[in-house]
C-alpha cells in the first residue's frame, strides 16, 4: 500500500515572531525528534528492562489470527522471473499497521548472504538502500542490536551480540540473547566496497550441503562453534511451534524465522501506517503468530523501533516514518549468470 506524506511550506509571514500556532507546533515537532533520536532503538540497557519485557503481564489484548492474517494468503515474486524468493503483506486495521514477510528458499541457485558490519568496517550508519546497493543485495533487513560507545574518534555503534561472519568472529556473543546461524560447505569471498563476508549456497547437484539455517535461544561458544556466520538478536518468539510469551507491548518490528529443516528463510517487518513514533505497531507473540501461520516452527527479534525496515528490489516495503540509519544489516543477494 503506497504511503502518502504531506509536507507543509515553512512560515513566511511578514511579521519577525511566529503565530502562536506555529510555536507550539515547533514544540510539538522538537519533541518528536527528541523521541526519535534517544527512545527509538529498543535495545535494553539494564536488567531490570530485560526483566520487565520477559514478563507477560498484559499490557493490552493480543490480536486474533484472523485479524492478524489475510484469509487467504499469496506469495509472490520479488522479482519477475525468479523463483525462490517471494513476499506477502497485510494491513491490520485493527492497529492501523502494516507488515510485510519475504520468504527465501536458501535452496535457490546461486543464492548468497550478504552482511555488515565486516572485519574492515569504514562506516558507522547507513541505510538499508546504500547496502543494498553497495552489496547488490535483493533483499535487506536491519539486523543486530547496538549501543553507543563514545571513542576519541566520535560516537560509535557496537553491535550487542554475536556478529560472525566467515568464521571470524567480529562482535562477541552476549548469552543474554538469541541468534540467527548458517550452516554449510560454503565459499567466503569478499563483496566490493563494503567488503563483506558472503555465503554462496552450491546450486549444482555435487556441490555439497546446501545453506540452511537456525535459531538458537543463547549465543553460547558451544552452540556457534560449528556455524559458518551467525547474528544476534534479542529473544526466541517461536520455538517449535510454539508462541512464547512476552509484555505485549507493541512497536515496529523486525523478526526472522525458518521453517521445521532450516530451508526456507523468512523476514517480516512492522511498521504503523501513518505514525511519527515507533510507539505503534504489533507485540512479539502477535509477530510470532504472523510467522507461525506463514510457515515458521522458529522465530526471533532483531533490532526495532525506528532502526526496523526492510528493503526489496529497489524499494523498501517497510520503514518507519523517521527512520534512522542502522549500523548492521543481513542481506539476500542472487547472482546473475553473466556473473558465475
Amino acid at each position: 500500500m503506497k504511503k502518502k506524506s504531506v509536507v507543509k511550506k515553512p512560515y513566511a509571514g511578514k511579521k519577525i515572531f511566529l503565530p502562536r500556532i506555529a510555536v507550539v507546533s515547533f514544540y510539538i515537532f522538537a519533541f518528536l525528534v527528541f523521541e526519535c533520536q534517544f527512545f527509538s532503538c529498543v535495545t535494553l540497557s539494564s536488567s531490570k528492562k530485560t526483566a520487565e519485557l520477559q514478563n507477560a503481564d498484559s499490557d493490552s489484548a493480543l490480536l486474533s489470527e484472523k485479524e492478524l492474517i489475510p484469509a487467504e494468503i499469496s506469495w509472490q515474486s520479488v522479482e519477475q522471473g525468479l523463483a525462490g524468493i517471494d513476499v506477502t503483506s497485510h494491513l491490520v486495521p485493527a492497529v492501523n499497521v502494516t507488515w510485510h514477510c519475504v520468504r527465501i528458499d536458501l535452496d535457490t541457485p546461486n543464492l548468497e548472504i550478504t552482511a555488515w558490519p565486516d572485519a574492515q568496517s569504514g562506516e558507522s550508519f547507513f541505510s538499508l538502500k546504500a547496502f543494498s546497493k553497495k552489496t547488490q543485495s535483493l533483499v535487506a533487513v536491519n539486523s543486530v542490536p547496538f549501543h553507543v560507545e563514545q571513542t576519541d574518534s566520535g560516537k560509535k555503534p557496537v553491535p550487542s551480540g554475536i556478529v560472525k561472519t566467515g568464521r571470524e568472529i567480529l562482535a562477541k556473543p552476549n548469552e543474554k540473547y538469541c541468534a540467527l546461524t548458517f550452516y554449510s560447505e560454503c565459499k567466503i569471498f569478499e563483496s566490493p566496497k563494503f567488503e563483506n563476508a558472503s555465503l554462496e549456497s552450491p546450486n549444482h547437484e555435487g556441490a555439497g550441503q546446501n545453506l540452511r539455517a537456525r535459531i538458537i535461544p543463547k549465543q553460547t561458544p558451544e552452540l556457534l562453534e560449528e556455524s559458518l556466520c551467525a547474528y544476534g538478536g534479542f529473544y526466541v518468539i517461536l520455538e517449535n511451534g510454539r508462541i512464547l510469551p512476552f509484555r505485549r507491548t507493541r512497536r515496529s518490528r523486525t523478526g526472522v524465522g525458518i521453517s521445521h529443516n532450516g530451508r526456507y528463510l523468512y523476514l517480516l517487518a512492522v511498521s504503523p501506517v501513518f505514525s511519527p513514533t515507533d510507539r505503534n505497531g504489533l507485540c512479539y507473540e502477535e509477530c510470532a503468530l504472523i510467522l507461525k501461520s506463514l510457515g515458521c516452527t522458529d522465530a526471533m527479534q532483531f533490532d526495532g523501533g525506528h532502526y526496523s525496515g526492510l528493503f526489496a528490489a529497489g524499494k523498501y516495503l517497510e520503514r518507519s516514518m523517521f527512520a534512522r540509519k542502522i549500523p548492521a544489516a543481513l542481506g539476500i543477494k542472487v547472482k546473475s549468470n553473466q556473473n558465475n
